[in-house]
């Protein structure tokens, strides 16, 4: 199955909330689905994280978790040295 996922549902990938399980169950490689989302979307989930933290419905050694696994590409080196300074990690697709 092909889905188009938008940043409410990237969230629940991370956060439990409703929906949470279902969202889980079709995103795990082993089902084979194809998920596609919007550029924008990182920068989104990034936000909806934040204000998670500021609101304090999640740790802040949980948004460091969730930070970890947030693989920023890019080809813009000025971007990837301000996602690294917000603690993303970072590929540059020009290095492959």
């Amino acid at each position: 199955m092909v889905y188009y996922a938008d940043t409410s549902a990237l969230v629940k990938r991370h956060i439990a909330e409703t929906g949470r399980t279902w969202v889980r169950s079709i995103t795990q490689p082993e089902t084979g689905n194809t998920i596609f989302t919007a550029q924008i979307s990182l920068v989104e989930l990034y936000s909806a994280l934040n204000r998670r933290l500021r609101e304090k419905s999640i740790s802040a050694l949980r948004y460091s978790r969730l930070i970890s696994i947030i693989n920023f590409l890019s080809a813009d080196t000025r971007l990837l040295v301000a996602a690294q300074a917000e603690g993303f990690t970072t590929d540059d697709p020009n290095l492959h």
